[in-house]
């Protein structure tokens, strides 16, 4: 077995004294070659006032093509938007599939035509280059693999926290 590197980022809440640890699989120097649009945050967490509800969806054929890298992803970004004890922006953030393939019964349906200055929607999706851009008001996470997507995804992350 190998040895497994973990990147934690201490982000401390001004106003409540405290302090969350954000564990990532990547650090910023690894993913300096991903392209990450500028002010790409406020699209995920909103310009003026914080976004009221954050989906974060994918065709439900990713995980399978990912080896479940992108259900991983879904929770990473969600350990730091959501509204558990230990996430950072507090804004309740659930997964979403695309469209219905009858896998689910109790899966949301939100693609990017749901984005607007109130709900979030991230896209996770598989193409041909590792990059973080927006059409209109949604984000989409591309990767060319499941590993990238994980890449990805702490890009974002990253970028959420200040640190791109």
């Amino acid at each position: 077995t190998g040895n497994i590197t973990q990147h934690v980022i201490k982000v401390h809440i001004i106003g409540t004294n405290s302090d969350k640890l954000i564990p990532l699989d990547y650090g910023p120097k690894e993913l300096e070659g991903i392209s990450l649009e500028t002010n790409i945050n406020q699209k995920v967490l909103g310009t003026n006032v914080a976004k009221t509800f954050i989906y974060i969806t994918q065709d439900p054929k990713l995980p399978n093509q990912t080896n479940i890298d992108s259900f991983l992803a879904v929770q990473d970004i969600a350990k730091v938007t959501g509204t558990a004890p230990y996430s950072v922006f507090q804004i309740p953030t659930r997964a979403a599939y695309t469209y219905d393939d009858n896998s689910s019964k109790f899966a949301e349906f939100i693609d990017c035509r749901y984005a607007n200055s109130k709900i979030g929607v991230i896209l996770l999706k598989l193409g041909n280059e590792n990059k973080i851009y927006s059409d209109k008001d949604c984000v989409i996470i591309e990767a060319k693999n499941g590993k990238d997507l994980k890449k990805t995804t702490d890009k974002l992350i990253y970028a959420l926290l200040g640190v791109f």
